[in-house]
Parts: C-alpha cells; structure tokens; sequence
C-alpha cells in the first residue's frame, strides 16, 4: 500500500507538480489518499515505465466543490468532499505517480485545463504542452466559468450513476435534500437533452461514460419505438411512456435523438461503432415520430405538445413541426455515416481493389433513406409556412401579411356537423424562435417574427430568456392539468430551453447583439455570481420554481460552445462559426482560442485557423470568418491518435487548397476530407 500525503497549506496559488516513486509491486494494490482537499482540483496520472514505450494513464476523481456547507466541512455531511484514489497496479512493474495541484476558488474541477492552463484573459498563458514551454490561448476567464461551472456544479450533480441501484439514471437538480420531482429521472423532454449535451462538450472520459449509460437506459426501454417519457424510481420502480402532466409528447424520442447523435458524434471511431450496433433501435426511434407525417398536408400530425407538457397543443402543432427539419437532417446524416461505414467494410473486405476515384464518386452519394429524410425536411418548412402562417388583420396570410405562426389546427368531428377546421393561436414565442432557428424560414419571416418577439411584454425580462407564448394559455381549457379560473403556470415563466431555440434564431440571423444582451450576457452573470440557478424566471426576471435546477446552468455551457464561439462536431460535418461582439474583433478578423477538454480551436484572425477534435471519418468542414474571396491552403496532419501538437516529421500531411466566398466562408466537402482522431487541421492564408 502507498500513500502520498498532500499539505494543501503549503501549496501557492501556482500550479504544483509532485512527483514520487512508489514500490515495485509484486502483486496488485491500491494507491489511496483519504486527505480532504477544500477547493482543489486533483490530477492523477500513472506512467507505466515499460520497455515497449506504451503509456497507460487513468485517473479518477471526485470532485470537492468550492463552496460547501458547514456540515461538508466538519465532515458531518455524507460525501464530505475527501479525496479517494484507487487506482491498481500490475505485478512486477515499476510505477511513477504525478500529482498536478491548482488552487481553484470556483466551482469546478481544472483536471483538462491543467493542459493547456487556464488563462485569466484572452490574453497568453504560459504551460507544458508536449513536453516544451510555449506560449497557449484560452478563452476568456468568464466564459471559461460559465462553461465549467454550468457542466460541473449542476449538471454533473443530476448524475446517479455513482449510486449503486441508480446507474444510468439522471435527475433534474441536485439533492436538497431531495431532488426536485421526487423520485424521477431521465426526462428527454428535452430535461436530459441539455444536461447530457452539456457533460458531452466537457469531453470528459468519465462523465462520457456516465451519459452513455442514462442514454442507453431509456433506449433499452423503447416500446413500439416510443422512447420512455421518464423513469419513476421509489417504491413504484417503473418506466412511463405520459409525462407528469399525462400528456403523451414526441420531445422524448427527438430529443432522445439529437442527444444519441451528438454523443456518437464526439466518439470518434467508436461513436460510429456504437452506432452500428444501435442502429435497429435509433431507427425504430425515428421510425416512430416519422410514422406522424400527414403526407397530403405535409406536417406531422401530433396529440401532445413538444416540450412544454401542460400546454395542450394537439393536431399539426408549430412547435413540433418547427424543430423536425433539424431532426430529419440529423437522420439523413446517422443514415450516411452508415452507410459509409458499411461500404468502407466490404470494400476493406473485398479482394478486388478499390481506386481512389471510385472511393471519391463513392462520398459524393447518400443512400435513399438519408434523401427521404432531407425531402421530408424540405417539405415540412414549406407547409409550416403555408398552414400555419398567422393571417393579419384584413386576413391576408400570403406574403407581406402576418408576423409569426400560430399555435396549432385540427379537424373537428362533432356529430351532425361538418367537418370543420379549429385554428388555435397564443403566438407561441418557443415555436416561432424553432422554426427560425431551424425551419429555414426566409429571412423576412425571421425578422417578423423577432420583432413580433422582441415587443411582447415578457420577452427577455431583466436580461433573461423568454415566455413561451404571448397570449397566455387557460389553467382549465388549454392545460392539461386543469383548474378553473386560473392560468397555466408554465405559460408565464421563462424557459431555459427556450433560450436555446432564441439562441440559434439570433444566430441564424447574425444578431450578435441580441445574443449577447438579451440572452447570454444576463445568464452569464447570473451563473458565475451565484453558481446554482432556479428553474424558471418571473416576468421581473426574478428566479422561481426549484432551487439547484440543471436547465439554465446546461444550458450556459451549450450556448457558449455551439453559438458565441460556434465549434459544432456531427455526425457529417464540422462547423467553426462563431457568434462573437465586434469588441472581440480586430481590425483583421475575429481572433478566439477554445481549449476545452479534447476539443481544441485556436481562430486567429482571417488567415489561420487550427483544430484537433475527436472526429472520426468523412465530414464537411465549413469556417466562417476567414478574409474573403481568398485561397486557403488546409493541412489534414496524421496524429497517429495522440492529442497534442503534431510536429512529429513521420507524420502524414495531405493538403487540400480551397477559396473562400465573397462573405468569408470555407468550404470543404466530406469527399476530401477523412479524418482519424486527433488529427490536427491546419487552415492558413496561401
């Protein structure tokens, strides 16, 4: 048995390294310190010291938060915050154990950002990155705290998976004492949608495995393709398929989607084989929501609402149709990447050889299941135009008429009637902020309808996200749990999924400035002045509902990662398009540095940009922001699956020369680019 004892008293506010040689061991042991450690992020890493120069590195962690209770720090409080390594070694080996120590006065662990460290300012940070001194980039200190502390103080708490009985199991705050909803767990209405995608963009080895296993657990639940609204734990122990509010919603299987996608996405070459081995399941997901479309009106048909499970919203509903062409898109590209891999099988198979003109023409193609999907898309952002489009008050619904879509129709049936068609309208601001984020609405739509948003009465109060809908819905006739003479409360509070549909409208559009101050820069300050956030907000924007909620906080990390700097992994593609002020932009360009677990994009300025991710195959790689109308020469550096700068001269080079369009925007097609994990991509200025 070893112990390595660390005096945190005697430990500056600099980064410490400790080194120290532990015993050859003739059988397996443990390496155990039970030392509480107050505000302080641990990294372990164990060396193999073994003639054939293979490196083993493990460690475990459990995170001591930066502000704890009294009965935390007396140790009365179960999970006092000490620390537990426990990490084996094998016979006969010689092991070499570092700790690397860093103060940390907030509220997450610094483990991925010892390497490179952690910078106060967008300005240089000096640290060890492949063994030499040099000068590393980060993101500025707010946005790094928002990022961290939204994934690690919530939403990492909402975990069970430490618990034995709760493995894969994801509540929806932390416990205080108890989480809020009792008993319940794993929500993809869209609950876990952000708090699994949220842990994913930590890229996190540990807390990777913990989200494929509350993903897992409601896909081995599917029945008839519907995936489970949620798990009931306590003494009733059972999956059901209605929410609380017994509505019966199709958020669970699209979000279920978007989060299994994401999850495989930024897996390398192991998210592809997770999705081979899945795919019956995730098509039988899919298959379920597709099953909906009304082919003759060209929406989707639904008998609840999408996220908001109170509000009664039945028939060819605009939220639900607002946000299925993004998840028709994504099944076009799950049915690619399978497609790919199952040719690139038979080909590695064949004992014919396979020129690289015909792999080229190969990639140029998508199966027939992936162009249904994208015809599907196309035709319901047509339809959610033509059907739904609210008419003005002379009745005029064509162009020029109107400014949003209305809630929902259906046909009524009463007896000796006809058939007569209900039209329901509360200018539902959640399904419009969809539609313009992902419907492909014209840009004149758009602008309508941010308008019509932007002037509501509690849009954005105080800085913060905004009511689902203008006009509010009905406590007995327009909510699914009823009581007379009152209002449905979850019409007239704000959302923080909402935010995320606002978010990507604003993006859409190149509205840097409502991002910014109507909904990030607000939420930002909330999250890092008080760490854990409520549920909901009033119209004062004042905070409501449940205390140590995971929604705001997730969602703070989410909005940084796929909108302010842009970086967007899928299944196809690869995205850098950050959303930034002009403040952050010189008079060259944007210039931005984002180093977040093993995802790492260093933007300077117009003329270079370098990523290494932990992408697997063919993608699309667009990047915006690069100085127009000019040529780009784009390095694709083998790295033989280390993470790290690729320098090494054995290393393989392919390089691709690409112009950029008169806005800025680079574009290379998946047919020329192949990538393994932790290649690095290297764009400059010819």
């Amino acid at each position: 048995m070893g112990w390595i004892d660390i005096n945190t008293t005697r430990l500056s506010s600099d980064r410490q390294q400790i080194e120290q040689l532990v015993f050859s061991s003739a059988g397996r042991g443990t390496l155990t310190s039970d030392k509480a450690m107050d505000g302080w992020s641990v990294y372990l890493s164990i060396v193999g010291e073994v003639s054939d120069e293979s490196i083993i590195n493990k460690w475990t962690k459990k995170s001591s938060p930066g502000r704890r209770s009294q009965e935390e720090k007396d140790g009365s409080a179960a999970g006092s915050g000490a620390w537990d390594f426990k990490v084996q070694t094998i016979p006969g080996f010689r092991w070499r154990f570092v700790l690397e120590c860093a103060a940390n006065k907030d509220d997450f662990p610094l483990l991925f950002n010892l390497d490179p460290p952690i910078a106060r300012s967008a300005s240089t940070s000096v640290g060890q990155r492949g063994g030499e001194d040099h000068e590393i980039y980060n993101l500025p200190y707010d946005d790094l705290q928002s990022m961290l502390t939204g994934a690690y103080a919530s939403a990492a708490g909402c975990l069970r998976g430490a618990e034995k009985g709760n493995e894969g199991l994801s509540s929806t705050s932390l416990y205080h004492p108890l989480a809020e909803y009792s008993e319940n767990f794993n929500f993809f209405d869209p609950d876990n949608f952000l708090t699994m995608t949220s842990l994913i963009y930590m890229g996190d080895e540990y807390l990777m495995r913990q989200v494929q296993g509350v993903i897992e657990n409601n896909m081995n639940n599917i029945k008839g393709g519907q995936l489970p609204h949620h798990f009931i734990g306590g003494n009733t122990f059972k999956w059901t398929y209605q929410s609380i509010a017994s509505s019966t919603q199709p958020g669970p299987n699209i979000f279920w989607l978007l989060t299994a996608f994401t999850f495989a996405a930024h897996l390398g070459r192991k998210g592809v084989e997770w999705l081979m081995a899945n795919a019956p399941l995730i098509r039988a997901a899919g298959k379920y929501l597709i099953d909906k479309y009304d082919h003759d009106v060209g929406l989707f048909k639904l008998n609840g609402p999408l996220w908001i499970d109170v509000c009664i919203r039945e028939g060819y509903t605009s939220d639900t149709n607002a946000i299925m062409p993004l998840l028709l898109r994504r099944l076009a590209e799950f049915e690619t990447v399978l497609y790919r891999h199952h040719h690139h099988q038979n080909s590695s198979s064949s004992s014919h050889t396979h020129h690289r003109d015909d792999g080229d023409e190969f990639f140029r193609l998508i199966p027939e299941a992936a162009i249904r999907h994208l015809e599907m898309a196309k035709n319901v952002s047509i339809n959610l135009r033509k059907r739904l489009w609210a008419a003005d008050k002379h009745g005029d619904e064509e162009e020029g008429g109107g400014d949003h879509l209305i809630s929902f129709f259906f046909d009524s049936h009463e007896e000796e009637e006809e058939e007569t068609l209900i039209r329901k309208d509360f200018v539902d601001y959640d399904s419009n902020l969809l539609a313009v984020a992902f419907a492909n609405l014209s840009r004149s739509d758009s602008e309508k309808i941010l308008g019509r948003i932007d002037g509501g009465a509690y849009s954005h109060p105080n800085g913060i996200s905004t009511y689902c809908c203008e006009t509010p819905y009905d406590g007995y006739d327009d909510c699914y749990i009823k009581e007379r003479g009152t209002i449905c409360g979850d019409s007239v509070v704000t959302m923080g999924r909402i935010a995320w549909a606002d978010a990507h409208a604003r993006k859409r559009l190149g509205r840097t400035h409502d991002f910014d101050t109507l909904i990030l820069d607000g939420l930002q300050q909330r999250l890092n002045s008080r760490t854990w956030l409520h549920e909901r907000f009033d119209k004062y924007g004042k905070e409501a509902r449940s205390p140590f909620y995971f929604e705001y906080p997730a969602l703070a990390t989410i909005l940084l990662r796929e909108v302010r700097y842009g970086v967007n992994i899928g299944l196809t593609s690869i995205e850098i398009d950050p959303l930034l002020t002009s403040s952050s932009a010189s008079s060259s360009g944007l210039e931005f540095h984002y180093h977040i677990g093993n995802v790492h994009v260093d933007f300077f300025n117009w003329t270079h940009v370098r990523m290494q991710l932990p992408a697997f195959g063919h993608k699309d790689l667009v990047v915006t922001h690069l100085k127009p109308d000019s040529t780009f020469n784009t390095q694709v550096i083998r790295n033989n699956g280390r993470i790290g700068d690729a320098n090494d001269h054995k290393s393989e080079v392919i390089s691709i020369v690409t112009d950029t369009n008169s806005e800025g925007k680079l574009r290379i097609e998946a047919v020329h680019l192949s990538l393994l994990e932790n290649d690095v991509i290297a764009i400059s200025l010819v």
